[in-house]
């Protein structure tokens, strides 16, 4: 542990501040970061009173406002964006508070998903792009490559890139049907939870040679503060599925049947049919065999059940024995 007292030389403690900032954000020690960012702060005003030509003259002070104020923002950045609950919302705030200061023409996270890479979460000129799939098994893919491998990547150049990361040179004309993008510099992010790896962050750039080292600094920093939103939204969607489903069956529960029924209903369906149906007898399965095997038998009328389930109908336990069936813009004929 370095005793601050003893680092005489100003201008080496103002860079030691920067830095144990950054190392503390990338770390998760955010209340670590604040406070030297505050001694960051008041060291760079401290230089600045000195007016010395020997220690500050124009070009560095310059350069040190810079510095603080990227790195003010990016710290308010990633507060901010731990704030929301919709990944969307996330990036298109990402996008707008770095775009100030780093080309960024797309953005976007992939989620890891059986094997593939889904982006369903990603926006070019601030449009969002309808969801793009990579396979795991696209060794051609610098997306992969950063999964695959835990690390972080910066390329200004892919064209001539591609092939040192991946062993295969990019085909430029299948590259743009694929993504109908003209994309040259990229970096690329996992995105860790919970020790696993669930994702792929990327900002991406028309121009060649956009991103410095100083950019990833910063990209990883944002990154580390997305992963926390994507684990934040992850949890709320648990916790909100758990609340509406029933944990027997993998039904709607009565609240989910009944949110769900009145969103349906928003979207002004021409018909609605609707099935009520119990179990007869049942307490005399319990009786006799016993609760586990009654469990077993709701488990499967609940499999039985969800073999008509599609994008027009609602299924649930509505509780005990009581299942509720509503089918929307159906005849009465393929209701029955």
């Amino acid at each position: 542990r370095l005793d601050f007292e003893q680092i005489e030389n100003m201008n080496t403690r103002h860079s030691f501040y920067k830095r144990a900032a950054i190392i503390s954000n990338l770390t998760g020690y955010y209340k670590s970061a604040y406070d030297y960012m505050v001694k960051y702060d008041l060291m760079y005003h401290k230089l600045v009173d000195l007016n010395s030509e020997k220690t500050m003259n124009e070009v560095i002070r310059e350069e040190y406002k810079k510095t603080l104020t990227r790195f003010e923002m990016v710290a308010k950045v990633g507060r901010d964006i731990t704030m929301y609950d919709d990944l969307d919302q996330v990036l298109l705030f990402a996008l707008d508070a770095l775009s100030s200061f780093m080309s960024i023409d797309s953005i976007g996270i992939g989620i890891l998903k059986d094997e593939e890479l889904k982006y369903e979460h990603f926006f070019n000129e601030g449009r969002k792009l309808n969801t793009k799939s990579i396979p795991l098994s696209n060794k051609s893919s610098l997306a992969v490559w950063s999964i695959i491998n835990k690390k972080e990547l910066i390329s200004n150049d892919i064209e001539n890139d591609n092939v040192i990361y991946t062993n295969e040179p990019l085909i430029r004309e299948k590259a743009k049907q694929s993504s109908d993008l003209d994309i040259n510099s990229v970096m690329f992010l996992p995105l860790v939870v919970k020790r696993e790896t669930v994702g792929v962050f990327t900002i991406q750039s028309y121009k060649k040679y956009a991103y410095s080292k100083e950019d990833m600094e910063i990209f990883n920093i944002i990154g580390s503060y997305v992963a926390i939103a994507l684990k934040n939204i992850k949890q709320a969607e648990d916790l909100e599925r758990l609340s509406t489903t029933d944990g027997l069956t993998g039904l709607l529960n009565r609240r989910g049947f009944i949110e769900k029924f009145e969103e349906k209903i928003l979207s002004q369906p021409r018909s609605i049919g609707m099935i009520m149906l119990d179990l007869d007898l049942f307490k005399q399965i319990n009786d006799l065999y016993g609760h586990l095997f009654g469990d077993k038998v709701l488990q499967l009328i609940g499999i039985k059940l969800k073999s008509f389930e599609d994008k027009d109908t609602l299924l649930s336990r509505m509780g005990g024995e009581e299942f509720a069936f509503i089918a929307f813009d159906q005849t009465k004929e393929s209701i029955q």
